[in-house]
């Protein structure tokens, strides 16, 4: 397993600053929430990344559409450098767990 690391945003998903200059650390967790959050299109470097995770809030996740998810969810972090081995959801919270490393 590899270390990356990179600059560290906040809980917002501003830049964090700590002591007056940007805060570096281990990044994999913030990669994998940003694949995630982001939807195909909005990384001008990067315009297939991104799965907009949010368009399935609050809507009703049947077996295909969760198995479908799943999958792209897998090959976007695969896109990433990512071995996204086991992505579980838990479907009566909407919640979606990921163990994926480098």
């Amino acid at each position: 397993m590899s270390y990356v690391s990179d600059i560290m945003l906040s809980s917002t998903n501003d830049l964090l600053v700590e002591n007056g200059d940007f805060s570096v650390g281990y990044s994999d967790d913030q990669h994998i929430m940003l694949v995630l959050m982001n939807s195909p299109g909005q990384l001008r470097h990067e315009p297939l990344i991104g799965i907009g995770i949010d368009r399935y809030k609050n809507s009703r996740l049947d077996h295909i559409t969760i198995m479908k998810l799943k999958q792209e969810i897998r090959l976007q972090l695969q896109l990433d450098g990512f071995d996204a081995s086991t992505i579980e959801t838990i479907i009566n919270d909407q919640e979606i767990t990921v163990n994926a490393e480098r």
